[in-house]
């Protein structure tokens, strides 16, 4: 995996010598002060290996095996199992619910998840110990307060270690702890007080927040509060309990091969629970510690969940907003587990732990597998500019992958940030204006996410902004000013979709050693290894484009005339849409047909009511004639318009320029017969 966003932009920071150890409130990154050791990780990593990402992917190993022993640790004290122990950490690794758990940019979070879960197990070991160890408690006081200063949201795992004494002792028997070890507990619970008076105190010196930022000061309170619970019900307690599950299964079957996937999956998890097993003696599993556990599971996932619950748009994402639920969900497997070994049933047990645990090692296969794709693209874009860049003059894009700047691949200011960390040129600034080669869309985003026109004329380049629009409540904004560059004062950089070779990158104005390391080691594209291709799917002559297939999984669009992917609810799974916001709007795809003519389907979300409104979909620039049936509008490609190789979907439906300059939303189109997995797929099929 390489850098996607945030990555680049922290980057670009440690090349430029910004202190990212702490935040403080004068610092470039000062409204992130509230969280001021939030980059510490990143930073860490940079210092390991300034010319690589070796570093980011030892630490997040790392962090995800020091994750998975300190919640063993945790559930081995709550229920006194070994087994369960061994096979809840492995759970809280691999658990099937937040789609960004070995992303790079979750470092920081991944990071303190791990502390928060190491202070709890310090803090535990001296509450469940016959004589007092509050050094303990102290040392896991520091660690929980390094993670809340480094990410606010591990606060409300405060409970853990009361939730394990809970689960441990029963009610009675955790307010005898509670009296007997008062100063450990009142210890442990400082430094959430401590977290609060320090955001108290700094909010003072800060204009706005990060939170102040994403959270609208004029909510109100309460209305915040019951939404949020709501939220839980409704959002973490379906994805935790079951839909992440269910997408684990989805993933096992489209995107796998099932005849090479599950044998290795199957015997991996037999391996698991074979060394769990070994454990199975020093075993004392209660009944009731196992109805407890899922009580306190469910208590841990609302206090997981409801920070990204108070806020609407962080509802509508699976990114980071399920990984402290997630701990709780771990509890409440885990009790699930735990009646069966309690009841003696370990043939049961196992295969509870088999259907568990084969989708959730597929959903993480298949996510690893999405930022690899997606750190590809951003490098094959980064190879092709470094290879002829110009520093001293505005570098005009003309990009032919058309998805440059899109939030997954070179979002605005993440490019220049990457390039002048790439050239070790912290210094130097450079200027970029990035057309998108079909239509010539001007890639700078504009209010309601709509772009301009890439013009070049004789003596210039001109970039125009879009026509002003209007919709319900908003009316018409002022027109933007159109960019106007002579050629003398720029320099024209094609992107194509094969990348140049490293050397020709390398080669191109070399500046510094260690400009050579970091092209040489980051923007090198390792093919998919032979075992990789043996587990992935074959889709052979079918063909889906969608926005994005699995919640908040989604691609850069490489296309023009869109906006980027938006999620909803619809027919038990979550989809992704995008609104065409061009007259035309387009989108490249592969194909290897086989056949002369394939059928077609397309799915929209919305069509304009305006009775009169008309819409045309082309391939390779043949009309489809299209009839509707159930939403959905199905047609045949005429014979021998598919190309081997790389075709053109175009979609014709003028904008509304009194409805935010939108025409349609878009949720997939299809080209050829659905295979049988596409039936069980969990989208949002008619």
């Amino acid at each position: 995996m390489g850098g996607l966003i945030e990555e680049w932009g922290l980057l670009g920071l440690a090349n430029n010598g910004t202190n990212l150890w702490w935040i403080s409130p004068a610092s470039a990154l000062g409204a992130l002060a509230t969280r001021p050791l939030s980059i510490f990780p990143f930073a860490l990593a940079h210092v390991l290996s300034p010319n690589s990402f070796s570093a980011w992917h030892v630490l997040t190993i790392f962090e995800l095996i020091i994750k998975g022993v300190a919640a063993a640790y945790l559930i081995r004290q709550a229920v006194r199992s070994d087994l369960l122990a061994v096979l809840g950490g492995v759970i809280a690794i691999v658990y099937p619910a937040d789609t960004m758990t070995i992303a790079l940019r979750n470092l920081h979070i991944n990071f303190a998840m791990m502390l928060v879960l190491v202070g709890a197990s310090l803090n535990i070991a001296d509450l469940t110990c016959d004589r007092s160890r509050r050094l303990l408690s102290m040392l896991g006081a520091a660690s929980a307060l390094a993670a809340f200063l480094m990410y606010e949201a591990a606060l409300p795992l405060i409970i853990l270690p009361l939730m394990v004494v809970f689960i441990r002792f029963g009610t009675r028997g955790a307010l005898r702890n509670l009296r007997a070890k008062a100063a450990s507990h009142v210890i442990w619970f400082l430094p959430a007080v401590t977290y609060v008076v320090y955001v108290l105190i700094i909010k003072n010196y800060i204009p706005q927040s990060y939170q102040a930022s994403i959270f609208p000061s004029s909510a109100d309170a309460l209305a915040t509060i019951v939404n949020a619970l709501k939220a839980v019900f409704s959002i973490a307690y379906p994805r935790l309990l079951w839909d992440g599950w269910r997408d684990g299964v989805s993933m096992l079957l489209v995107e796998m091969s099932l005849h090479t996937a599950v044998p290795l999956l199957f015997a991996l998890t037999t391996v698991i629970w074979l060394v769990a097993w070994r454990c199975c003696a020093a075993s004392d599993p209660g009944g009731g510690r196992m109805v407890r556990a899922l009580i306190a599971g469910l208590i841990i996932m609302i206090a997981g969940y409801l920070p990204f619950a108070l806020l609407p748009s962080h509802q509508a994402i699976s990114q980071r907003t399920f990984l402290w639920a997630a701990i709780g969900a771990s509890f409440f497997t885990v009790g699930i587990l735990g009646l069966f070994v309690w009841r003696q049933r370990l043939v049961a047990a196992y295969l509870v732990f088999l259907t568990f645990m084969v989708p959730s090692l597929a959903f993480m296969l298949v996510q690893h597998d999405h930022y690899v794709e997606l750190s590809n693209n951003s490098k094959r874009a980064l190879r092709s500019i470094l290879a002829q860049v110009d520093p001293a003059k505005t570098n005009v894009v003309i990009d032919k992958t058309n998805s440059i700047g899109h939030t997954w691949n070179l979002l605005d200011g993440n490019m220049q940030l990457a390039i002048a960390y790439l050239r070790d040129t912290p210094q130097q600034i450079y200027l970029f204006e990035v057309c998108r080669a079909t239509g010539m869309e001007w890639a700078r985003s504009f209010p309601l996410a709509r772009h301009g026109d890439c013009r070049e004329e004789a003596i210039d380049w001109r970039f125009v902004a879009p026509v002003p629009v209007s919709g319900p409540g908003m009316p018409a904004l002022a027109s933007s000013d159109d960019l106007v560059l002579p050629k003398d004062q720029t320099h024209t950089v094609i992107v194509e979709r094969a990348p140049p070779p490293i050397e020709a990158v390398v080669n191109h104005d070399p500046t510094t050693p260690a400009s050579r390391k970091r092209v040489t080691n980051i923007l090198e594209i390792d093919p998919p290894s032979q075992l990789w291709r043996s587990l992935k799917s074959d889709r052979g002559e079918f063909f889906r484009w969608s926005f994005g297939d699995w919640w908040s999984l989604e691609k850069p669009t490489p296309g023009t005339g869109w906006r980027e992917a938006e999620w909803g609810y619809r027919g038990s799974s979550h989809t992704s849409s995008a609104w065409a916001n061009r007259d035309e709007a387009m989108i490249d795809f592969e194909f290897h047909p086989v056949k002369p003519s394939y059928p077609f389907r397309i799915r929209f979300s919305f069509i304009n009511p305006n009775g009169s409104y008309q819409f045309e979909v082309f391939i390779n620039g043949r009309k489809v004639d299209l009839l509707a049936s159930d939403g959905v509008y199905s047609g045949v490609i005429p014979p021998s318009v598919l190309r081997d190789g790389m075709n053109e979907f175009r979609l014709k439906a003028p904008v509304d320029p009194q409805n935010y300059g939108l025409s349609v939303m878009v949720d997939w189109f299809e080209i050829g017969e659905r295979p049988v997995v596409a039936l069980i797929k969990s989208l949002p099929l008619p």
